[in-house]
């Protein structure tokens, strides 16, 4: 081959590397222009629209086509696209954090809250349930005594009307006999017995005011439990829905 063609070939080979090395620096220049231009939009960026540009990016070839998945290459640690999304993505993980912690925080400072209203009912309950119990004791006490003096009372009526027979008797008797005797003994005999029929109806009054005292507590004792029943029942009523509410919201967040 003459000099003069060897001439020709180098003239041409070194043409083509200057072109090359042109045309390298032209898209080194444009990616780290891309590159400067993505530092300021992907500053307000979410981790997630970092990821989807970071995809794309390494999508593409020097000359700007599209590659398939399989020719990705993994990111350096240190390349600015993983530093910037690892920036955001710790950014936004901590803000998640702070987030959960504080809602955390609210539902412990509620739950013991709600805790301490718990045992507070609790002890009202307790103490209400004590007061019902010693209102029912006494309500036993004055049944029973109720039903002695009822006893008390047929009995007392039942005796009164023997003894009134027994002084019809002797009245009868006594009048007869006055009559025959003396005349004037029929007067003092019915003074005496009407003396014996005032006593006892004083003794049938006095029974009665009892039984009627006693009945009128009977039922203020009745009036007081049925109250303190109602109003256990509308507390303990509350407490089962307030937890139902707390439970409800535990389970929305």
């Amino acid at each position: 081959m003459s000099q003069e063609n060897l001439s020709d070939i180098s003239f041409e080979e070194r043409n083509q590397n200057e072109g090359l090395v042109a045309e390298n620096s032209v898209i080194n220049n444009s990616e780290i222009k891309s590159s400067n231009e993505n530092d300021g939009c992907t500053e307000d960026m979410s981790p997630s629209e970092i990821i989807e540009e970071t995809v794309t990016e390494m999508e593409r070839n020097s000359n700007g086509e599209m590659q398939s998945v399989d020719e990705i290459t993994i990111l350096d640690p240190n390349h600015p696209l993983m530093i910037r999304f690892q920036k955001q993505l710790f950014e936004h993980l901590t803000k998640q954090r702070e987030k959960y912690e504080l809602e955390s925080a609210t539902l412990k400072d509620q739950l013991n809250k709600s805790k301490d209203k718990r045992e507070e009912i609790g002890v009202r309950l307790y103490e209400r349930q004590q007061e019902l119990a010693s209102l029912q004791a006494q309500l036993e006490d004055l049944m029973e005594q109720l039903s002695e003096k009822s006893l008390t009372n047929e009995r007392t009526l039942y005796e009164i009307e023997e003894h009134r027979k027994i002084a019809n008797k002797l009245r009868d008797t006594s009048t007869e006999e006055s009559k025959e005797e003396n005349p004037s003994g029929e007067l003092d005999l019915s003074i005496q017995n009407i003396g014996n029929i005032e006593s006892e109806l004083k003794e049938i009054f006095l029974v009665e005011q009892d039984v009627i005292h006693m009945q009128a507590n009977i039922e203020k004792l009745n009036a007081i439990v049925c109250s303190k029943k109602a109003k256990e029942e509308e507390l303990f009523n509350d407490t089962i829905l307030q937890e139902k509410d707390f439970i409800k919201k535990l389970k929305v967040v």
